[in-house]
């Protein structure tokens, strides 16, 4: 199919969509200029500033980018850098800010010595860590190491299955973890769940909805209405082995599960709906529907504005509020 696209139009094309290296795309340019085949010089089309991509080792002005970033070795991004899109497989430091309009993915090393933002949706599986905030806007998803020495703030659901410290989080969306989260001040979001893993929050949790290590609740069984009689004293057995064997296969390894299940608030509990099992808590719970489940820890009031359901033998200071 004919097209009015030139040669260099279409050149440039591949880089921005990034079919195409910046060192493929000077290598190609080259070649059709010695064959005669470009209406330009090359001066008059620069496209340093469309796409990078880097295999080996190097530096990089940063800037603006029009195009992709794909770094796959070792790269020092000489100042701020705003991209379109960014893949991480090897080791980047940027010296400034970072801004990604599309999606990022790291299963390398990136080092920020500013704030990042990210626009779009953000995937680390390998480490990241900012001098200030990280900003997401979409969904984001940390299985590795992530280290912000800031603050966490997002619109999109949170997914922690790695190791994950902030100065505070402040979240519009739901931020779940199975791993590990150290947060030095407080945490806001819209709900928060954590079923495994460790949890320390230096200051106060506050969320519509907060569940904590729900799933390791003692399985309550009903109390199966049985007919004896020796004439069908096999059958029984065979029953009661079909009904209580799964269960207590549940509960034997929820008690020698070694995946520590632990979470910590030094501050205050606050939320809509609240159901926890193993968590220390230095302050108060407040919550409109409260459910207390084994291993929690109050040194402060629990304060509920509708339902409470509580352990038996508890000795926490209840108050119902209006």
């Amino acid at each position: 199919m004919a097209t009015d696209d030139t040669l260099e139009e279409r050149l440039a094309h591949k880089l921005d969509n990034g079919e195409i290296s910046q060192d493929e795309y000077e290598e190609l340019y080259e070649k059709f200029s010695s064959l005669g085949l470009l209406r330009s010089k090359r001066s008059d089309k620069k496209r340093s500033s469309e796409n990078y991509t880097k295999t080996g080792s190097d530096h990089f002005k940063g800037g603006k980018v029009n195009g992709p970033v794909n770094i796959h070795g070792r790269a020092i991004i000489e100042n701020s850098m705003d991209c379109k899109r960014l893949s991480v497989s090897g080791s980047v430091r940027v010296d400034g800010d970072l801004i990604v309009h599309g999606k990022t993915s790291v299963s390398g090393e990136l080092r920020i010595d500013g704030s990042g933002k990210f626009l779009d949706r953000i995937a680390v599986s390998g480490s990241i860590e900012t001098d200030t905030d990280l900003i997401a806007f979409s969904n984001s998803s940390f299985a590795g190491k992530t280290l912000i020495l800031g603050d966490f703030i997002t619109e999109g659901k949170t997914t922690i299955s790695g190791s994950f410290s902030a100065d505070n989080i402040k979240s519009t969306g739901m931020i779940k973890s199975d791993a590990k989260i150290d947060v030095r001040g407080t945490v806001i979001c819209d709900d928060f769940e954590v079923q495994a893993g460790i949890v320390h929050i230096g200051e106060d949790l506050r969320a519509k909805q907060i569940r904590l290590f729900t799933q390791f609740r003692t399985i309550q069984m009903e109390r199966p209405q049985i007919d004896v009689s020796f004439d069908n004293i096999s059958e029984v057995l065979s029953n009661v082995v079909d009904m209580v064997f799964p269960t207590l296969i549940e509960s034997v390894k929820g008690i020698f599960d070694m995946n520590p299940r632990t979470c910590r608030i030094d501050g205050d509990l606050e939320g809509e709906i609240i159901d926890i099992s193993h968590t220390i808590i230095k302050g108060d719970i407040t919550g409109r529907r409260i459910s207390i489940g084994p291993g929690v820890t109050v040194d402060g009031k629990i304060k509920y504005h509708e339902t409470i359901d509580l352990p038996q033998g508890h000795n926490y200071e209840i108050v119902k509020v209006s």
